[in-house]
């Protein structure tokens, strides 16, 4: 689904969008320091005093002057929010928590187009193609947005949105290099012609991942190297025709390549004996023309298309007898495989309405086609249709009331049909201050993997021939099906409240929460040990806390989340089932009672800048998470240039793996340098 912040306002826009303030930044006067607009929530635009969610926005300055260096960290940020690694070092993104292995409840949006991937609905974060640089700002929204996004939007949104070209003329290289073979590379060029602004960014990222990782050897244990690096190459062209005051055209696309190193130990059941990297070739397009009819009324219609597809193939090396124990004790090769491919096409018109000052309509129709094909996870190819209709409507009746209204319409060809709502009344009790009253529904709809997987590992090449044949399938397993949605119920209660204090402006925002999850999808996703159902229902409440102090020379920033999960087992015990308590732990790895952040950037004279930041998540997974970074940086302004170098160290306070037992750095201390320039 989409949002009318695919793409930023032009600078002729009548209406400005307002980040959080950066140091330097702040008005001549700080009474005159506006609310931040919210873009994602509603597809409205709205202030933080009218909109019906607690939203986070972190501006693209913040992203560089904290030394953040990689797209996942950013949402350390966000109160609520935990981020690990998972099957090595693949990242995964997490807001209150559940499954590690791959991130299901999310919904992340890049200028409005939707970037999980379709069969196993997984986030891949290395893949994403987005430059840092690039990034205008970031909006989550914390909590269900499903009214606004469907299905996936389950727990939370993340919007990531894009500088517009109109405003990323000249050139830009970037340059990150530290520890642990880490890269991040950005060259960036843009244009204004005549009424034609464009983009051309390059990106790579590249890092020898953890380590080292605990092997069996024996009866031992041994720390030994872990596989586990990436490298990734990323081309996008953004560009926006702006036809006339009322009309534009906006074309986004990219294209991505990866290779991800997979540690052969992870695969040892199916007697890997070759390196099972991961090789992905990612591609999307994107057309958006918008258009205001008068002051009171717009319209925009958008389509996009995106392929992804991964090649990882090895060489196996077994005993038959390890396949099926009737089978005689003969070792045999053959070449295996994990390939799979994906696409999804997307429509959708959106209109926005505005008959008073008191009252604005935003509503669309969309309509998307998702399928995939892999002979090793669905023995072929499937597909599925989605059609939606989804409104908001703000009204503000007195000055001191908003309601916002929303829902959405969703029928999936696969699984049925759904309706989702969000009701909220805004109380503006007093200047740049609010209490809301928030009420949501949202499902989250099994995934083609989870539902219908038809897994199995065809064998070629074999040696010796099995039974005169150099090709045959010898492990396979149907999904039994019959799975059904997720469902979360959630209420919320929050505050919003921005003043001036003294010569700076302080910003708070509170939210107390509970939310009621049903019918949770737990188990295990393994081809000899599979046995998912909808058999875990959680209780999870909680506080979330995002505050910040603004001055001239001065910014601090600290956010924390508690957050208190209950689970009940509600599944059918078999012979084969772990303990029931053992899939309520499933859900947990996650889910980190306390957590937050905690940041503080100062400006020196002789354009020096400095920034401390503390991340922390007490209990991700058994195992604390405490982080300190510094950065420093010196610009220098040259007649036709400006650069920048910076150093960067990130400290980890505790010598703990990182999520999982097998994820450790040889020291803890990393070290980077980083080297920008414009012209």
């Amino acid at each position: 689904m989409t949002s009318d912040a695919a793409q930023p306002a032009a600078k002729d826009s009548t209406v400005p969008v307002t980040d959080n303030y950066m140091p330097g930044d702040l008005p001549n006067d700080l009474y005159d320091a506006q609310l931040p607009d919210v873009l994602t929530a509603t597809r409205l635009r709205q202030p933080k005093t009218k909109v019906p969610a607690s939203v986070t926005i972190i501006p693209g300055d913040l992203i560089q002057e904290l030394g953040i260096n990689t797209l996942w960290d950013v949402f350390r940020l966000v109160p609520g929010m935990t981020v690990g690694y998972s099957k090595s070092n693949n990242a995964v993104v997490s807001y209150h928590g559940t499954v590690a292995d791959d991130q299901r409840r999310l919904q992340v949006l890049i200028d409005g187009r939707a970037t999980y991937n379709v069969d196993l609905a997984e986030v891949d974060w290395h893949t994403m193609p987005v430059a840092l640089q690039d990034i205008q700002r970031i909006e989550v929204t914390r909590g269900p947005d499903a009214a606004t996004y469907g299905i996936n939007a389950f727990l939370a949104v993340i919007n990531i949105i894009t500088k517009s070209p109109q405003d990323t003329n000249g050139v830009r290289l970037d340059a990150m290099s530290g520890s642990k073979g880490f890269g991040h590379y950005e060259a960036r060029v843009g244009q204004h012609v005549g009424q034609y602004d464009y983009r051309i960014t390059y990106l790579k990222n590249v890092s020898d991942g953890f380590d080292w990782r605990y092997v069996k050897q024996s009866d031992t244990e041994a720390r030994v190297p872990f596989n586990d690096a990436y490298n990734v190459d990323t081309l996008t062209y953004n560009s926006i025709f702006q036809v006339d005051n009322t009309r534009s055209l906006a074309l986004n696309a990219g294209a991505t390549r990866a290779r991800e190193d997979e540690d052969p130990y992870q695969y040892r059941g199916l007697g890997v004996v070759t390196a099972p990297n991961k090789y992905k070739e990612n591609y999307f397009g994107q057309l958006k023309w918008s258009q205001t009819l008068n002051q009171h009324h717009s319209y925009s219609l958008q389509a996009y298309y995106q392929t992804q597809r991964q090649t990882q193939e090895w060489r196996s090396c077994l005993s038959l007898s390890a396949i099926d124990s009737s089978l005689p004790d003969i070792p045999i090769c053959g070449d295996a495989n994990q390939n799979k491919s994906e696409a999804r096409a997307n429509i959708e018109l959106q209109d926005t309405y505005s008959p008073s000052s008191q009252l604005r309509f935003v509503s669309g129709v969309s309509y998307r086609k998702d399928s995939y094909d892999s002979e090793t996870f669905f023995s072929g190819s499937g597909e599925k249709f989605l059609s939606s209709l989804f409104t908001n409507v703000e009204y503000s009746p007195l000055d001191w009331l908003t309601t916002n209204v929303g829902a959405m319409w969703e029928h999936d060809s696969v699984n049925g049909t759904f309706f989702q709502p969000r009701y909220a009344i805004n109380f503006p009790f007093a200047d740049n201050q609010t209490i809301r009253l928030i009420f949501s529904k949202a499902y989250r709809t099994p995934d083609a993997f989870e539902q219908s997987a038809n897994w199995s590992y065809t064998a070629r090449n074999i040696t010796p021939p099995l039974n005169g044949q150099t090709t045959a399938t010898l492990i396979s397993f149907q999904a039994p099906g019959g799975l059904q949605p997720e469902q979360i119920i959630s209420r919320e209660v929050s505050y919003y409240g921005k003043f001036n204090v003294g010569r700076g402006i302080w910003s708070n925002e509170i939210k107390l929460f509970h939310d009621t999850l049903t019918n949770i999808i737990s188990g295990r996703f393994d081809i000899s040990n599979w046995d998912l159902q909808n058999n875990v229902n959680l209780r999870q409440q909680g506080i979330e806390l995002e505050s910040s102090m603004e001055y001239r020379r001065d910014y601090y920033r600290l956010s924390y989340a508690y957050l208190d999960q209950k689970g009940s087992f509600t599944g059918t015990l078999t012979s084969t089932s772990l303990a029931p308590g053992r899939y309520i732990d499933f859900q947990n790895r996650m889910t980190a009672r306390n957590s937050g952040s905690a940041a503080w950037i100062h400006r020196f004279n002789h354009n020096i800048t400095s920034s401390v930041a503390y991340y922390a998540d007490f209990d991700l997974n058994t195992f604390p998470y405490q982080r300190i970074d510094t950065r420093i940086a010196k610009s220098f302004y040259l007649p036709r240039m400006t650069l920048e170098i910076a150093g960067i160290l990130q400290h980890y306070v505790t010598a703990d793996p990182i999520m999982y037992r097998d994820n450790n750095y040889q020291g803890q201390n990393q070290v980077f340098v980083q080297l920008s320039s414009r012209f």
